[in-house]
Parts: structure tokens; sequence; C-alpha cells
């Protein structure tokens, strides 16, 4: 996980609304059941303490990025919220256009990418995402 400032001045100077963040759900933050009838669980108690921190960041714009049928996600949304964790997208990020360098219709936009197959190691990386974020809360 790169550590740097998060610059949410050059992403208000280049027009976006927010600082769009996809994030995978299994291995990600909540363990894989394999089972849609399991109870949901989270990896660690780091990440459910930067989504709860995350959701609460007015510039950030949290999507949850998952292969999840939409039944699962609706359960997986009402579990979230339980826990004051908001997602505000579902696998796409209608806020941001295509534009006449970027076409965002097969792949839409987001600043930063949360998943394991990326790279993310949730057993350490929710803690820099709490670090690198602390500095920009402003409570919605």
């Amino acid at each position: 996980f790169p550590s740097h400032d998060i610059d949410l001045i050059k992403f208000r100077d280049r027009k976006f609304d927010w600082f769009y963040i996809a994030v995978d759900a299994h291995e990600t933050f909540i363990r894989p059941t394999y089972n849609s009838n399991a109870p949901f669980e989270f990896v660690n108690d780091d990440a459910k303490t930067a989504l709860q921190f995350l959701s609460n960041i007015d510039e950030v714009c949290l999507i949850l990025w998952t292969s999840m049928w939409e039944d699962d996600v609706e359960l997986l949304e009402e579990w979230l919220a339980s826990h004051n964790i908001y997602f505000q997208e579902f696998n796409q990020n209608q806020y941001e256009e295509s534009t006449e360098y970027a076409n965002f219709d097969s792949k839409f936009y987001f600043s930063l990418l949360l998943d394991d197959k990326a790279g993310f190691d949730p057993s350490v990386d929710w803690k820099t995402v709490i670090r690198e974020f602390s500095s920009v809360t402003v409570a919605r």
C-alpha cells in the first residue's frame, strides 16, 4: 500500500465531487463463506473501523465492487448499515461520466481500489487506510 498524502484538493481542482474508493467484499472486509445463508463477518476489527471511518468523510464515495448476487448485496448492505457503514454505489460510478479522454461506460472511474486480488492485505492495510485518511475527516 503506497504511503502518501491523500490530496483531495487535487480532485476538487479536477472537478471530481468525491474521492472514489472501490472496495471488494470477500477477503477484503468480510470473510468468504461459500454459503449464501451464512452470516457476514468482518475479516478483522480494523476493516470495520476503517469502513465506519470512511463512511463519515464527506469527500469519500464508497463503491461496493463485488461479484455477489444482488439479493446477497441487499443483505450485506443491511448488515453494514447496522454497523454504520454505507456504500453509495454498487459496481458502478454513476457520478463520473465519460470524457473526451476516458470512456467510463465499461470501466467506471475510481480513485483507489481496495481488493485482495489487487494486493490489498487486510491484516495491515486497513490501518494504513485509517492513517492516510485521518487528515481529511469531515463528519457527514
